[in-house]
């Protein structure tokens, strides 16, 4: 780095003139050290390149480590739908967009879209400044995988007896969580030490230390799930940001084999750090999807913005035969994408779906020069705001390209036009790319925060003018939403877990309004609802491997005594609805 840019770099990020001399010096120096150290980690990285599958249901994943994370290579269609023996075509690439401003207002970010991997803006490992590590990127270009079936064995071993009586899983005793004694005899290298921590982790006997001999198990949401990790301190930079954002992420995808629009989901769950010593402003996120449901040729992409969604439907009914492409033979259904777990703002609320814009597919000459594919920072920064590459707003109406008189932030959202008898939907533009932006968040050095979303084919007929077809979307979707947090992998579920740190998150509700005590217990234990206006009407326990083992309804109370002499010693797993709707879980434990 030249003297020009490096004094450039600190004078528009490191704002100084209201720290003391020597706070200045000392920020100073380890901003050098920093950059030197940086420097020397990933000026050896290994790009993404290890893949892994997941086809545990109907919808069959490739993923490629980094942030584009759909592999493309070999002619493989990255996300595929199985229906009945035959495996159709859903999306081709999915990636993260994050961009952001530092203190000077310098743009920085990663927003990828093409498919090179000379071009990828991401890579693996997490972001340490270890000067001697060289190897970091390439100890970390690898998935570590998990299953239900595996905890369901190594539960089944270990909680009848705190005694394991067979091999601990290889996918349990090598998961990459912070403290993991096991973790080099199983990999070959030592897992780092990060405050971020690693991946998350069902802590046994709470001492925030992996280690499965004392019943501690990978956290996954689904039959099967994956996780890695990787940031954006990548040497090449193709969508042209001048600074990388200095973020670690981590990364988890599960599917679940179950039926119904479960079955035909596969989530996914990002948590990112700002490993900066300057906050980031105004970070916004946002996710890139290019459709590929059956024929491109009839490919259509709309939005549903109070509800988080935006699908991807094929314009016709039955989709004929096209060269080179698998069709659907009829009803090709609709693939929606919703996120479940918006970014976090300062105030503890969700960030709302701020933008969502449209592409044609790469290299179209039919949309006008200012309307197509980014081709620079702020281009692509331009179309997480509701905006075109040359920064024109979006319009209501036709495609949405300074046309008319209403602005919009939300491309085809089923809008009344003017004139009071049509909806704003894509009629013959053929728009297979959605790009769908958050509103904005304040990233402090060493905050976090998270994003999910679940993609689902919905299967069954689709006209997007049918409002009856686009509730059954969003029932669909909703359906997702209550799986992941409302308890239906409960016994994997977050509250029991060692996450990686997330700063600014709202409580979980177990934490604030459930008491449960004595925990552990000798017979009875009494369940309380702390807030006057609540009471419980219903109850579920749960053993360790997920039987149901008693239930209870009709309660309406707001304190409950639970007996638990008939049932072995052990651990136990709570779930708890109450008057408002609301599902509480909390583990306990029973000692006779």
């Amino acid at each position: 780095m030249s003297k020009v840019q490096l004094r450039d770099l600190i004078d528009t990020n490191y704002p100084f003139e209201n720290y003391p001399e020597n706070m200045r010096l000392l920020k100073y120096l380890t901003v050098l050290m920093l950059l030197a150290s940086a420097k020397c980690v990933f000026s050896q990285s290994v790009y993404p390149s290890d893949t892994v599958s997941l086809a545990t249901n109907n919808i069959h994943l490739n993923l490629i480590n980094g942030g584009y994370f759909l592999d493309h290579r070999n002619g493989q269609l990255p996300l595929r739908i199985k229906e009945g023996d035959v495996v159709i075509p859903g999306i081709k690439a999915l990636s993260l967009w994050m961009i952001g401003m530092d203190a000077g207002y310098n743009i920085r970010g990663k927003a990828q879209k093409g498919f090179g991997m000379d071009t990828t803006s991401f890579v693996p490992g997490p972001l340490l400044s270890i000067p001697n590590e060289i190897n970091l990127s390439n100890n970390f270009n690898r998935f570590w995988r998990s299953s239900a079936y595996d905890i369901g064995v190594f539960r089944g071993d270990y909680y009848d007896n705190q005694v394991f009586d067979n091999p601990i899983p290889e996918s349990i005793l090598g998961w990459p969580a912070t403290g993991n004694p096991f973790f080099e005899g199983v990999h070959g290298f030592e897992l780092p030490e990060n405050e971020f921590g690693y991946a998350p982790f069902f802590d046994k006997n709470g001492d925030s230390v992996y280690n499965p001999e004392d019943g501690d198990y990978p956290c996954i949401a689904g039959d099967e799930g994956v996780w890695w990790v990787f940031n954006d301190h990548s040497e090449l930079n193709p969508e042209g940001f001048p600074f990388n954002l200095g973020l670690e992420i981590k990364a988890e995808a599960s599917t679940h084999d179950l039926p119904g629009v479960l079955g035909n989901t596969v989530f996914f769950h990002f948590s990112f750090m700002n490993k900066n010593l300057f906050s980031l402003k105004n970070l916004q996120i946002g996710l890139f999807v290019d459709g590929l449901l059956g024929c491109s040729t009839n490919n259509r992409v709309a939005s549903l913005p109070e509800e988080d969604i935006f699908i991807i439907y094929n314009a016709v009914p039955d989709d004929e035969f096209c060269e080179s492409e698998i069709s659907f033979p009829e009803n090709p259904g609709v693939i929606a994408v919703k996120t479940i777990y918006p970014p976090l703002l300062e105030d503890g609320s969700f960030s709302p779906m701020k933008s969502f814009m449209y592409l044609r597919p790469e290299g179209d000459t039919i949309m006008p020069l200012g309307a197509r594919w980014p081709e620079n920072a702020w281009e692509s920064y331009q179309y997480l705001n509701s905006s075109w590459r040359d920064g024109s707003h979006l319009y209501l109406g036709g495609n949405g390209y300074q046309l008319g008189t209403e602005i919009a932030d939300h491309a085809f959202d089923g809008t009344l036009l003017p004139g009071g008898t049509d909806l704003w939907y894509d009629e013959q533009i053929n728009s297979p790319v959605g790009i769908m932006g958050y509103e904005g968040v304040q990233l402090h050095p060493g905050e976090a925060n998270r994003v999910a979303f679940a993609i689902s084919w919905i299967e069954g007929e689709f006209d997007i003018t049918n409002e009856s077809d686009k509730a059954r979307v969003v029932d669909s979707m909703f359906q997702t939403y209550l799986y992941y947090f409302e308890g239906g992998d409960f016994y994997y579920n977050p509250h029991f877990c060692v996450q990686p740190i997330i700063l600014n998150e709202q409580a979980p509700e177990v934490q604030s309004d459930l008491v449960v005590y004595p925990n552990p217990a000798n017979s009875v234990v009494n369940v309380i609802l702390k807030r006057g206006n609540e009471v419980i009407n219903s109850i579920e326990l749960f053993d360790p491997i997920g039987r149901s083992v008693l239930k209870r309804k009709n309660i309406d109370k707001r304190h409950l005594e639970l007996e638990g002499n008939d049932l072995p010693a052990g651990i136990y797993f709570l779930k708890i609805a109450t008057s408002k709707g609301k599902t509480h879980v909390s583990s306990l434990s029973f000692q006779h």
